[in-house]
């Protein structure tokens, strides 16, 4: 039975360290991306404002515009959290049924 657990561990840490080791490098290229647009955006509002080419309800809106871009970035992140974790889910019970001998 030790060598069996050990075989079933394996593959899960396997199965699930493939996920996310895929599926993360994809999320760490979208963040970088999204955080350097999010960081640009940031440094030109500021230019603009002290500048004094943005005022008033202009930087209002540009303040409202990054943080809805904040806002976007993380709900993305959310959302592609929890399609990963559906796949890790799917994976572990997927291995879990073939070694108890269900059908799937």
């Amino acid at each position: 039975m030790t060598l069996e657990l050990s075989n079933l561990l394996a593959e899960i840490k396997t199965a699930t360290s493939d996920i996310l080791d895929k599926d993360l490098s994809k999320v760490r290229g979208f963040s970088k991306r999204q955080l350097k647009a999010i960081g640009v955006q940031t440094l030109l509002i500021k230019e603009g404002v002290d500048s004094g080419e943005i005022s008033g309800e202009l930087q209002t809106f540009f303040e409202e515009s990054l943080k809805n871009m904040v806002t976007n970035f993380v709900n993305t992140l959310k959302g592609i959290t929890a399609v990963i974790l559906e796949k890790v889910w799917n994976a572990v019970v997927e291995i879990l049924w073939k070694t108890i001998g269900f059908l799937i």
